[in-house]
């Protein structure tokens, strides 16, 4: 659930791109219009720091955050290429087990087909990997 305390209405759209985009790596350009508010082609890093925040940074890696929250301390602004190559390193599911993503797909699994539990062959998830 999100973060208390954070601004919640104007991320209730970023929200769910943001839980599509975590279970099936689909959605981001989806993600980036949402937050996108004033349709300029950019979106400013403070404002993806505090949606991070109101989604509790859930999926991201610790030292992008970091980087992504230096940038918005500097008042940079991120194009959609720009937003998609930091998407891809912070959410890299390199360092993440396959169980830890398929507890996340079963917890959003509205958000694509749910796998056969009688299939017991290894899946391998080749979205979002650097």
């Amino acid at each position: 659930l999100p973060s208390p305390g954070v601004p919640q209405q104007e991320f209730w759209n970023s929200y769910h791109f943001w839980n599509s985009y975590l279970s099936t790596g689909r959605g981001a350009k989806e993600l980036f219009e949402s937050i996108d508010v004033d349709k300029s082609g950019t979106i400013p890093a403070s404002a993806f720091v505090l949606f991070l925040d109101f989604v509790n940074r859930e999926g991201v890696r610790v030292e992008e955050f970091v980087k992504l929250e230096e940038q918005g301390t500097a008042g940079d602004e991120l194009s959609l290429q720009e937003f998609l190559t930091w998407l891809v390193a912070a959410t890299s599911i390199d360092e993440h087990k396959e169980a830890e993503v398929q507890v996340r797909y079963e917890n959003h699994a509205s958000t694509g087909r749910r796998r056969s539990t009688i299939i017991k062959k290894k899946v391998e998830y080749a979205w979002n990997e650097t």
